[in-house]
Formats: structure tokens, sequence, C-alpha cells
């Protein structure tokens, strides 16, 4: 066998190596100290090798701190004690002046309204912090008088902590060289009228130095020598200095002609074609002048053509005219046309066509007319009437017309047509109206007067009347109708409705007898003709016999007879009372003495102006009277009568004045203690 060995001695003597440049010595301001270097390094054994860094500063004990020594140290060794070290020395000076941040303001030559403001300058330095500006400012030949040209001198300087400064300069020469400027618009040069002179302008001036300057007016008028003095010339001046003897100036030329007419104040008359009757009144015209304040309107007037047989058609021209001084003039002329083409006119209102009846038939209207030129112009009247020739004679036509002429010829009419006709029945003139009545009320039959428009014969065709009385005590009604009709044949139907209500009437009788008298015929109370009915005994012990009382037969005292009847739906009662006695006397007077009337007629003639019970005034009698109309309704009563009833009613629904109707009436008059039996009658009232 073979055998080798080899034996090998590893040693480590390599220091580690820096893998970045390495920084070089350098002198620099204090602004521009670089930054520290960050170094590694590389071994190769070691592969976790650590660079160590160390910095030491010297010098830095000046007022500013702004010169010193840095001395920048980098080292790195090996596990095995192998190093590598670098050294950096940074040697840090101030030699850079505080530099302006603002532009710096230059040299200017300005008028003393633009002197500019001064600036304020602010400065940055390198290494000082605090610098300040200082600023300062020299103001030199100021001295003349108005002290507007002079030089203003500003000085801005900076310094830092290190004396490194910086300085700037500013020359600004002021000169016034600027006249003053007229604040308003300037007026310029016109040709005007004499009426149109501007009035003169106030100007005022500023100055960019003097600041109280005046403006100088100044005017002067030339070439007003002719005979209006409205052409001339006026020139005005304006002109301003300011202390440095800066000027300036205007100057206005008005040229003054009068070239206008004089113009009419009023408006103008135009030309126009009128009736006669519309001739305008000529206007007054006056005029104004722009110069001359003096002028007059001469007015002519001129008429051709008025030779016509009326007069009526011809031409008026009227003129005005003025001038000024100057010689201008203004003129107008108005052509009036006269013409007569309007004829006349009616005054009143036309009266229109119209149908009418006969008893309408209006009165001709009188009109009359008037004309615009022809002052005395007269309205024709004319009429014709036909048809009247049928057997009425009240049916037709009337034309009436009227026509006017002026002398001119022009004329105008109107004619109406009236159309009569006959169509209207006759009218009642008599009050006719349904009335409400009781049974004992019932009117007669009035005789009704009738009126017709057109014709004086009415006929009365015929007339009826119709009750619905059933005979019993019902209400019920008449109803009257009359029918009449006029000569031309127009009837008309008139009618009345009489509304009948039942009613009851009671006739008392009082009478005194003796026993002897004899027997008594009751019928002879029934003073309206009762029939129908039949006495019966109402109090006492007696009977009757054909309407027969027997005193004799009965014992003396107070008997009480009734006789009922039904007439038209009234009831009606006689009640007769007798007392029979004894007292059976001849008294001094008799049946034949006694006298009453036969007619009460109260209308102031002193004649039988009260119903009169005459020739017992001696005997003593109280007299009785009762009145009863025809249906035997009780209308007066006087138990003491004293011959003083005149027809008044006691019942006020009577007629006016409460006086009874006319007619005939029926009285009973007992005479008491007479031993004479009732009086009885008829009696006839005239109230009318």
């Amino acid at each position: 066998s073979t055998s080798h060995t080899q034996t090998i001695t590893v040693e480590d003597t390599v220091a580690p190596v820096f893998n970045e440049s390495l920084p070089t010595n350098v002198t620099v301001s204090c602004s521009e100290v670089p930054t520290a270097v960050t170094l590694t390094a590389t071994d190769n054994c070691d592969t976790d090798v650590e660079v160590n860094y160390s910095e030491n500063i010297t010098g830095q004990d000046d007022a500013c701190g702004s010169s010193y020594v840095i001395v920048r140290s980098w080292e790195v060794s090996d596990c095995s004690g192998n190093s590598t070290s670098h050294t950096q020395t940074i040697t840090v000076e101030d030699t850079v002046a505080p530099v302006f941040n603002e532009s710096l303001p230059i040299d200017v030559t300005v008028s003393c309204s633009e002197v500019p403001a001064a600036v304020t300058l602010t400065a940055t330095d390198n290494c000082d912090t605090d610098v300040v500006v200082n600023y300062s400012e020299n103001i030199s030949g100021q001295d003349d008088a108005c002290g507007s040209s002079y030089v203003i001198v500003r000085s801005w300087e900076v310094s830092d902590c290190s004396g490194n400064s910086t300085s700037h300069t500013q020359t600004i020469t002021v000169e016034d060289t600027e006249a003053p400027v007229f604040n308003e618009s300037l007026p310029t040069d016109v040709t005007v009228s004499c009426s149109e002179v501007p009035a003169a302008v106030t100007l005022t001036a500023t100055d960019n130095c003097d600041i109280d300057v005046v403006v100088n007016y100044s005017e002067n008028i030339s070439g007003q020598d002719d005979a209006c003095g409205s052409s001339y010339v006026i020139v005005r001046s304006w002109e301003v200095s300011d202390c440095s003897g800066n000027s300036t100036s205007h100057t206005q030329t008005i040229t003054v002609e009068d070239t206008e007419a004089p113009v009419f104040n009023e408006s103008l008359p135009t030309d126009v074609t009128v009736s006669c009757s519309e001739v305008p009144a000529a206007v007054t015209l006056t005029a104004t002048d722009n110069c001359d304040t003096d002028v007059v309107v001469n007015y002519s007037e001129n008429i051709s053509g008025q030779d016509d047989a009326c007069g009526s058609s011809y031409v008026i021209v009227r003129s005005w005219e003025v001038s000024d001084c100057s010689g201008n003039s203004t003129s107008h002329t108005q052509t009036i046309t006269v013409e007569d083409t309007e004829a006349p006119v009616f005054n009143e209102s036309l009266p229109t066509d119209v149908t009418v009846s006969c008893s309408e038939v209006p009165v001709a209207v009188t009109l009359t007319a008037t004309d615009n030129c022809d002052t005395d112009v007269v309205v024709n009247y004319s009429e014709n009437i036909t048809g009247q020739d049928d057997a009425c004679g009240s049916s037709y036509v009337i034309v009436r017309s009227w026509e006017v002429s002026d002398c001119s010829g022009n004329s105008t009419s109107h004619t109406q047509t009236i159309t009569v006709e006959d169509t209207e029945a006759p009218e009642l003139v008599t009050e006719l109206q349904d009335i409400s009545v009781t049974c004992d009320e019932i009117p007669e039959v009035p005789e009704l007067e009738f009126t017709d428009n057109c014709s004086d014969t009415i006929i009365v065709d015929s007339f009826e009347e119709t009750n619905t009385f059933d005979s019993s005590s019902n209400d019920y009604e008449i109803i009257r109708e009359w029918i009449v009709s006029d000569t031309c044949g127009n009837s008309a139907i008139f009618s009345q409705i009489i509304y009948v209500s039942s009613s009851s009437s009671i006739i008392e009788f009082t009478d005194e007898r003796c026993i002897d008298d004899g027997t008594i015929n009751l019928n002879q109370y029934l003073v309206n003709g009762e029939t129908g009915g039949e006495w019966i005994v109402s109090s006492g012990n007696t009977s009757v016999s054909d309407n027969i009382f027997d005193p004799s037969t009965g014992d003396l005292g107070i008997y009480e007879f009734t006789y009922n009847t039904l007439s038209g739906g009234c009831t009606s009662s006689v009640v007769v009372t007798i007392d029979i006695n004894n007292d059976c006397l001849v008294l001094p007077c008799g049946q034949e003495d006694v006298d009453i009337s036969k007619a009460v007629t109260p209308n102031g003639d002193e004649h039988n102006e009260f119903f009169e019970v005459a020739g017992v005034g001696e005997c003593g009698f109280i007299i009785d009277v009762q009145i009863f109309n025809r249906w035997g309704a009780r209308v007066y009563q006087s138990k003491n009568y004293q011959n003083n009833w005149n027809g008044r009613s006691t019942n006020s629904s009577f007629g006016s004045h409460n006086f009874l109707p006319a007619g005939t009436y029926y009285y009973i008059v007992t005479l008491k203690n007479s031993g004479l039996k009732p009086f009885t009658g008829a009696i006839y009232l005239g109230t009318n």
C-alpha cells in the first residue's frame, strides 16, 4: 500500500471589503451638508460582518455656528480580527449671502400722480433662518413752486449672521409734464336756430399733481346787428392751467341762424264738403316763431258761387298767413264746399202703421219739419179712407200722408196706414159680481147697462137664471147669465153667481084683547103673505080652528101661537102673544083715527121724510113698530116709536150710510093699551 498525507493549513488573513463607493472629503455650505452614507461590507470568511459608523463635529462654536468640520468614520472587522476602515472629512463654510424672495423694483420716471408704493421685500438665507430686510428712502429736489419734480431713492439691504449681505436700490424720477384734464364731455361746434342756443356748459378739470385747478370761461358774440338780431356767432372758451404751467383749453363756436318760419299753434282746419247748416265757424289761428316773439296771423275769406235760387251751394276759401321779421312765412288755406243735399227732417216722432178698433182710431198727428238750409218749409197733409162700406161700417183703412220739400227740391214724406177692425164684443158698464147672501136677501134681477166700442146698438140675445134650490134648508146657488152682441156680431157672455145660505127669522107680535072682543083671526098677523104653514098653540090651554082663536073658550091669561113656513131655504116663524083680559073699556080713539104713512122718501125735501103713525097723539098709546123686508126679515123695531124712522137699518150690512135699499117693505104697528088689533100693511121706501 501506498499512502499520502496532505496537510492544509487554513488561515484568515483577508480583511472585510466595503460594498459601496466610499464618500470623499468635501468642503460645502451649511445648507449643502450631505447625508451620511450607509456602508455595508463583505468578508471572504465571515458572513456576518457589521459596519460601525461614528461622527465627530468640531469648530461649531462661532456666533452663527455656520463654519465647522464633520469627521465621519466607518469600520468593519471579521471574526479573525481582520479590519477595514474609512474616514470622510466634511468642511462646512458660510459664504452665500441672503437672497431676496420677491421681484426687485426697477428704476422708473413717473408723473407725480403715478409714484408707485414702496415694495415690501423679504429675504431667505441658506444658513441664517432669521434674516431681516432693512428699508430706507431718500427724496431730493422737491423744492420747486409746485413740488411736482423730484427724485426718490429707495434702498433694501439684508445680511446673515456670517456677514454675507445683499442690497438693492430703486431710483424714481418724478416729473409734472401732464396738463389738467376736463372732467365733462366737451361741447362741440353747432349751427342752431335762435330759439335753440344751448346754455353754456360749466366745465371742471382735474390735474394729476395740482389739486386746486380753476377753469376760466369767456364768451364772445359777434354779428348780432341785423334787423331782427336773429343771426350771429357765439364763441365760448374754457381754459385751465396747473401750477407747473401745463395748460388745457377748449373752444365752442355756435352759429345762430333764423331759417325757421313761424308755426301755427292750433290744429289746422282741413278741406270739407258740408251742408249749409254745417258750415264751420272760422278758426282763429295763432302762431309762434322761434325768434320773433310778436308774429301776427293775417286771415282772409272769399265766397264764390252763391248765386243759385236758394243760395245753398257755394265755396268758401279761408286763408291764414304769418311771417317773422326775418321773412320766414307760413300759410294755410281751407276750402269749404257747401252743398244742399239734405231733405227736410220731421221734428216729431213719426206715427207708425197700426191696426185698431174703431173706437181707438188715433187723431191725425200734426207734423212739422226743419230743413238745414230752407228756414220756411211747410208740411202738406192728406188723408184717404177706403173700405168703409161693410154692414157695420166699422172695418176700413185710413191712409195718412205727410210731405215736405225745401227750395232745393229735396223732399221727405211719410205714410201711415191705419187698419180699423171691429173685433171687440160689448162690455158691461154696470158693476156685476158674484155675491153671497142669505135666503132673505136675494136681490132682484138687475137692469144691466152695456157699451160697445163701435156700435151704438147692443142686443141682449138671451137671459137665463138657473136655481139649484132643492126645497130644503140646504145652501144653494142662483146662476144668472146674459148673452149680448153688437151689430157686427161680436158677442159676450156675462154671468153672476149668487151663493145663497139658509137662515131663519122670527116675527113676534104682542097683543092685548078683552075676552068679550070676539074671535081672533090669527092670519091677520101674517104681514108678508106667508102660506103653507099651520098655526099651533105654543103656550096656553086652547085650540085653533081654521086660523081662528076664540078667547071665550078659555081662561083669562097669556096665549102664544106660532106659524112656521119654509120658502127659498128661509125658515120664517110668526109668534103671536095675546094677553086675554077683562079690561073691556071703550077708549077715546078708534081704528078709524089711525093714519099710517104709505111712503118714506128721505131726500131732504121735507116731504115724507119719516115713517109716521098719526091721529093718536092725544090717546096716550105707546106705539110699537116693526118693519120687515119682502122676505120677512125684520129690519127695524122700536117699542116706543117716536115717528123718527127714515129708512135706516139697524143691520149695518145694508147699503151706504146704513140706508135700506129702495123697495116695498111691510110694517106691524101695535098700539099698546088701545084695545085695537095690530095695524099691518105695505110701505114704499125710496132712498135713491
